[in-house]
């Protein structure tokens, strides 16, 4: 992760600014958007039914769901044949992909949820998810390892 500082609002900030005074319009752009991001979901957890202060695993949160965005319109852009429109998203993930933490690998991934399902009884694939996310957190995609579960599961 980039992050020197508290949290992934401060370190964005501090980039705004850095961007800004080395005239590199694309990480300002980016950084602003995710600064406003940022600041709205930690609006809405401070006013919601149970307040709370936004956690860092909060703050990845917002950046996966601004980078699945951005690749989502990358692939529209795509299938439209708008080249141009497609680079220009995933420059704009490149800029935040730093703040995500370091991925598991697949090979990881498979291997402990083939050894979490050996060792309970009967496994059921919210056992095996709970396991995942504890063991790896935001460090991995659940996309992938819910399909990794369900594969070995209906073995």
């Amino acid at each position: 992760m980039i992050m020197d500082k508290k949290t992934i609002l401060e370190d964005v900030e501090g980039r705004i600014q850095s961007a800004l005074k080395s005239g590199d319009a694309l990480t300002a752009s980016v950084c602003r958007m995710a600064k406003s991001e940022l600041t709205n979901a930690r609006i809405a957890l401070r006013s919601g039914k149970s307040p709370r202060d936004m956690t860092l695993e909060d703050e990845i949160s917002v950046i996966k769901k601004i980078l699945k965005r951005n690749e989502d319109a990358a692939e529209q852009f795509l299938k439209a044949g708008s080249h141009e429109r497609a680079a220009q998203e995933k420059s704009e993930m490149a800029v935040l992909q730093g703040y995500l933490p370091e991925q598991a690998s697949p090979e990881d991934v498979k291997a402990f949820i083939l050894e979490t399902i050996q060792s309970l009884k009967a496994p059921n694939i919210g056992q095996v998810v709970a396991a995942v996310k504890q063991k790896w957190g935001a460090g991995v995609d659940m996309k992938q390892a819910s399909t990794y579960i369900k594969e070995a599961l209906s073995k």
